[in-house]
This record gives structure tokens, C-alpha cells and sequence, in this order.
């Protein structure tokens, strides 16, 4: 039997470190997520790349599509490969279907992208929009290569590419439920980052000693004596922690499932 986890990852090319490990936990997540969905019975979504196609895998080994397969052209056209992929896309547009499906990552990893060509080409043209000649130099023989027009139009359009796909996020992210929590992705992007910062409190309380010595007053040595009593009883710091320290793992788990897993569509 062929490596479930295998089929669950999927390659992106010209990827950076930061990219390769952002892929490794994705895949980690998504692999947890489907065994976890096969022991409780459930369906799991996948992708038919034959079909074009999402749906979901039943336990007994059914499919149901999600989405309906794109529609093709007859057989009986005779279309050559490279026509029938014209046809397909004349179709989509006709319908007014043209656009692509991304997961949540997915579309990050797309809006990184985009922001890195555009701080790119912003930085061609800091350094080509003026240069400076030695006099009795020949000006053309140091002119950078620079188009204004072509700059700008270049610029505009991957703006406006940037607005749709962070657009298209914040609907997904202030719309999408994560299952078992009963938030939005939204919500749970506020959720984690307070329950990190109360893990962060009780593990300074829970450190600290019943009664303690204070060896400083006022950023000084003193001869006086004192001491510092918590005020709190420990063991239910130690348990509170337990709980938020679970809570949060498993906040950390649905919401990288979600975003690996859930999809939505991006008009192109």
C-alpha cells in the first residue's frame, strides 16, 4: 500500500527555506488531520486533478464532488490538446467562471510573492530612475535601462492583483468557521496570540516560590529582611497552565488544518 502521507503533500516550485518548512508543517498537519478524520469515520476533502474537481472520500471509498467538473468539449470536434485548452478557457470566461481555487496558505504564500515583485521592481526603479555623469562623460553610455510608462503600468497591475488576493483572504479569514471551536479564522488569529500571552503569565507564576527573599530594595543590597509570598495558590496556576498550554496546541492544529485543507476561489 502506497504511504498515505505521501499523497497529501504537494510541490511548489522555486521555494525558499522559509517556504520548504512552511510546506513540511502543512503537510504534517494535513496528514494528522486525515488519519484523525479516517479513525472518527468522517469524509475527507481531496482534489481530483483529472477532474478538476474537489470532493469528498467516505470511509466505505464513495466520492462526492463539491464542485462540478469543469464541462469539456466534445470528442467530436476533433480538437488538438493545445485547441481544447483554448476552447476550455473561451468557455470559463463566457461563463464567467474564471478562477482559481487556493487554500489559505496557498493564497499567503501567492500574496508573498506578489509583494516581493512589487518591492522589487519599486527598488529597479529607485535605482534607475536618475543617475549621475562625469562631465565630458557620454550621458547614453551610463543611461540605466528605465520605462516610466511600462514602470508604472507594471506597478499598478500587480497592486491591484495584491488588493484582490488580500482582499480574498480577509472574506475567507472573517467568513470560514474552524470546526470545534465555533470562530472564524478571524477570531482565532486574536484567539491564539491572547492565549499565548496567559501561557507566557502562568509560567512566570507557576516558576516562582511560595515565599521567596527579596535581596534588592530600590535597586540596592538592604540589611532588612524581607520577603515575597505569592498570593495565588500554585496548583491551580500548574493546572490553569496545563489547560491553556492544551487549548492552544490544539487552536495552533485546527487552524493550520483549516488552512492547509479549505479552499476558496480566487477570480483571475
Amino acid at each position: 500500500m502506497a504511504d498515505e502521507s505521501k499523497t497529501l503533500l504537494y510541490e511548489a516550485p522555486h521555494c525558499d527555506d522559509e517556504d520548504e518548512e512552511m510546506d513540511r508543517r502543512i503537510s504534517q498537519v494535513a496528514f494528522v488531520a486525515y488519519q484523525q478524520a479516517k479513525m472518527k469515520g468522517l469524509p475527507v476533502a481531496r482534489y481530483d486533478a483529472e477532474k478538476k474537481a474537489t470532493y469528498l472520500l467516505y470511509p466505505d471509498g464513495h466520492r462526492e464532488y463539491v464542485d462540478k467538473p469543469p464541462e469539456k468539449a466534445p470528442s467530436s470536434a476533433g480538437l488538438t490538446p493545445q485547441n481544447q485548452v483554448q476552447w476550455e478557457q473561451k468557455f470559463t470566461k463566457e461563463k464567467g467562471r474564471t478562477t482559481m481555487t487556493y487554500t489559505s496558505a496557498q493564497a499567503n504564500k501567492l500574496l508573498k510573492k506578489l509583494n516581493d515583485e512589487h518591492a522589487a521592481l519599486l527598488d529597479r526603479e529607485n535605482r534607475s530612475k536618475d543617475f549621475r555623469a562625469a562631465m565630458g562623460e557620454d550621458v547614453e553610455s551610463v543611461r540605466p535601462a528605465y520605462d516610466y510608462a511600462d514602470t508604472q503600468k507594471k506597478l499598478a497591475e500587480l497592486e491591484q492583483h495584491i488588493r484582490k488576493v488580500k482582499h480574498a483572504i480577509n472574506v475567507f479569514n472573517a467568513t470560514h468557521i474552524i470546526p470545534d471551536f465555533g470562530m472564524t479564522i478571524d477570531e482565532m488569529l486574536v484567539y491564539i496570540p491572547q492565549l499565548t500571552q496567559r501561557k507566557n503569565k502562568l509560567a512566570d507564576m507557576k516558576a516562582r516560590l511560595p515565599k521567596q527573599r527579596v535581596e534588592e530594595q530600590y535597586g540596592r543590597q538592604s540589611n532588612i529582611i524581607d520577603y515575597s509570598y505569592a498570593n495565588y495558590d500554585l496548583a491551580a496556576v500548574e493546572a490553569d497552565y496545563e489547560k491553556v498550554s492544551d487549548e492552544l496546541s490544539r487552536a495552533q492544529l485546527a487552524l493550520d488544518a483549516v488552512n492547509q485543507r479549505d479552499t476558496f476561489e480566487l477570480a483571475e
